[in-house]
This record gives C-alpha cells, sequence and structure tokens, in this order.
C-alpha cells in the first residue's frame, strides 16, 4: 500500500433529506433515487474539477483543490437537484488539511465537514469559517453566520455560516440539529438529526464497501472491523447472517463519529483464521467485532462479542434468542450495543429513524441483498431485483 499523501482541500459532505422513510415505504423508488444522484452528479462534480471519493449511505464525500470550485460546485448541485423529485440535499463544505489514502481521506477536517453538514436547510449550503473567509471577497456569494456549534471528536474552533445567495434557502436555526456555544445571554439547544444518514435497504443499491467517515483512531474516534456472521444453522441461512452483517457496517458507519472497515476489504480476508491482532493491522482499525447466527424453524439465536486489541481482551459480549418477527429490531439492538460500548454520540435521530419493520419484507430485503452480492450472472440479478419487488 502506498504512503498516505498530505494536501490542503476542501471538503464537501452532502446527505438526502428524508431517504430513510423514502426507503422504508418504497424500496424502489430509493434505488432509483440513488441511481439518478450518481448519474447526475458525477458529470458535475468532475466538470468543477473534484474527486467523488466515496458515497456513505446516501450521503457523498468529496474533495477539490479549490474553494471555489468546491462552492461552485454545490450550488450547481443544489441547481440541478431541484428538478429530481425527493432528491432534497443538505451540503456542508470546509477546508483543510487531509491525508489521502488509496481510495479514502482522513483526518479531523473531514470530521469537521460531516459535522457542519446539519446545519444546512434542505436544498442549501453551511459552510465554515475558513470557506467563509475565502468566498466572502466575491461580491456574488452572501453568507448569513449560524453560530459556533460544538463539534464533538473536532480539537478545533469552529464558526458555521450558510450561504444565502444564489436563491439558496437560509437555515432556520431553530430547526437545526446542534449545540451552541452561548453568545450574549443566549443558549441555543436543540436534538440531533444526523450529519450522514444511513438506511437499511440501501445496502442493496450501493457497493458495500463503506469506510466511514475517515478519520484516524483516536480516543473520540474509534475505529472497528465487524465480521460477517458466521452461519451455524443450514447452508440456505447464509443470506441472514450475511444481510445483517451488511446492514450492521451501514448502521455503524452513519450513526456516529467512527471508521468502520469495509465489507469488501473483510472479505478479501482470510478472515475465519486469522487473529484478532492481525486483522487489526490488516484492517487498521483497534476493535474487532465478530458474532454468530443460528435459526432453528422460527427462532433465532445470535451472539455478538467486541475484541480490543489495544487493551488485549473482550470489551462486549451478549447472546440473544428471539422470534424471527423481531429480527430487524435485534438488528438495531446489535448496532445500538457497538456504539454504546464504543461510547459513540449517536448523530442521527434514532427516534424519527425507527421503523415498523415487516418481518417478510425484510428476509425478502436480506434474500435480495445476498443474490446480489453473490451475483455470477444477469439471472442472479434479476431474481435479486424480484426479491426486492416483494419486499
Amino acid at each position: 500500500m502506498s504512503d498516505p499523501t498530505r494536501k490542503l482541500a476542501a471538503i464537501v459532505f452532502t446527505d438526502i433529506v428524508g431517504f430513510t422513510k423514502l426507503a422504508a415505504h418504497d424500496q424502489s423508488k430509493a434505488s432509483s433515487l440513488l441511481t439518478q444522484q450518481r448519474e447526475l452528479l458525477k458529470p458535475i462534480v468532475v466538470s468543477f474539477n473534484g474527486k467523488w471519493v466515496k458515497e456513505i449511505g446516501d450521503g457523498l464525500l468529496l474533495i477539490f483543490d479549490t474553494v471555489t470550485d468546491a462552492v461552485k460546485c454545490s450550488i450547481k448541485i443544489q441547481e440541478e437537484t431541484k428538478r429530481v423529485d425527493n432528491l432534497d440535499l443538505r451540503i456542508g463544505i470546509h477546508q483543510g488539511e487531509i491525508l489521502l489514502e488509496e481510495n479514502d481521506v482522513i483526518g479531523d477536517d473531514v470530521n469537521v465537514a460531516a459535522r457542519i453538514e446539519p446545519f444546512s436547510a434542505p436544498g442549501g449550503i453551511a459552510i465554515s469559517n475558513k470557506v467563509h473567509d475565502a468566498i466572502i471577497r466575491e461580491k456574488e456569494f452572501e453568507t448569513k453566520y449560524l453560530g459556533k456549534p460544538k463539534l464533538k471528536g473536532v480539537g478545533q474552533k469552529v464558526e458555521v455560516y450558510c450561504i444565502t445567495s444564489h436563491g439558496l434557502p437560509k437555515t432556520n436555526i431553530s430547526k437545526v440539529s446542534a449545540k451552541m456555544e452561548p453568545e450574549g445571554i443566549q443558549w441555543n439547544v436543540f436534538s440531533v438529526t444526523g450529519a450522514v444518514l444511513t438506511v437499511i435497504g440501501a445496502l442493496f443499491w450501493i457497493n458495500v464497501s463503506f469506510l466511514g467517515i475517515g478519520i484516524a483512531d483516536t480516543p473520540d474516534v474509534p475505529s472497528i472491523a465487524i465480521l460477517p456472521f458466521e452461519n451455524k444453522g443450514l447452508p440456505e441461512d447464509d443470506f441472514y447472517s450475511y444481510g445483517i452483517s451488511s446492514d450492521l457496517i451501514s448502521d455503524v458507519t452513519g450513526a456516529g463519529l467512527i471508521r468502520v472497515a469495509g465489507l469488501k476489504d473483510i472479505e478479501k480476508l482470510d478472515y475465519s483464521n486469522m487473529s484478532y491482532d492481525d486483522l487489526s493491522k490488516k484492517l487498521f482499525v483497534r476493535y474487532v467485532a465478530q458474532g454468530t447466527l443460528w435459526k432453528m424453524d422460527s427462532i433465532f439465536q445470535l451472539s455478538m462479542e467486541i475484541f480490543d486489541t489495544k487493551l488485549s481482551k473482550v470489551i462486549y459480549t451478549k447472546r440473544w434468542q428471539t422470534n424471527w418477527t423481531d429480527l430487524a429490531t435485534i438488528k438495531d439492538d446489535l448496532s445500538d450495543n457497538i456504539l454504546e460500548t464504543l461510547e459513540i454520540e449517536v448523530l442521527r435521530d434514532v427516534e424519527d429513524q425507527i421503523v415498523e419493520s415487516n418481518p417478510e419484507a425484510y428476509e425478502y430485503y436480506l434474500r435480495a441483498n445476498h443474490k446480489y452480492k453473490k451475483r455470477q450472472n444477469l439471472d442472479d440479478i434479476e431474481i435479486a431485483r424480484g426479491m426486492l419487488k416483494k419486499a
């Protein structure tokens, strides 16, 4: 692996507003929306000399050499997405030093960009003081000061603005999900909405190679590899263990400030015959989560443990026995336990994302996801598509 390259860049994070609810109610439409986003926005990013780093759930991570290119590209993106139903984006922009590691970027400034994105109004753009200072001398740009957010895990003072020119909406600070430092006598305290949303079902359409927000492991920013659950039951139940593992990676990646090894990177390794320490070194993570799943009729037994390679011990272990109808709930419990064990502050508004799961639909989704990821020909894709329609 080549040595990481350090450079100054403008970092852009985007997020689709309301995507979780859309996917819960109409997965086919959600699939189409992700495809539309990719096909519409990639050429725009290229035209402004940007780099499409990766997709994180329904969000995007982009980098640019200049602040001006990043801002103008983001404005163009918001202009174009207005023409697409349900493609309402929030965008956050920050400038700072990053480390380029193959197909990922890491650094404290990457985290800042992700943290300020929720301060954007739907269809709008939030920017840091560094971006503001770079563009304010240009007459074409107008901005509005929003405040000084408390950004967890960020070791620098950040002021946030929104761009108000070019027909962009102003941020209504009373609807924003974060805390502001007191200025004068007023405190602004709001509920959390989330910087990067994830969604059950998005895994089928986007490549399950989520790496999370690329940030080095620090006491505030843990890193973890979630290994595919081992199926202890019949071979035809493999899709359960594979699908739940995929969902966990997606959920944990989007839930908070954490780096998560991608499933593709894990599958490249002979992980079942490797020690936790070896996995830690290969995947550049501190924690390793491993679990088992066993199904008998409509009853599931699951277990999971989390190993801390720095402390060289298991720091969490739990077993579940549940009915088939509660499987999706257990999956949510798994992700919550991982986040709590690693002391991760969840960025999204959890209550808003709780979806009443139809167990039959969830099973079809897991089958479709497994069939698609293990596809060998076009027929497999059509079979997966049919399963998804049933979901």
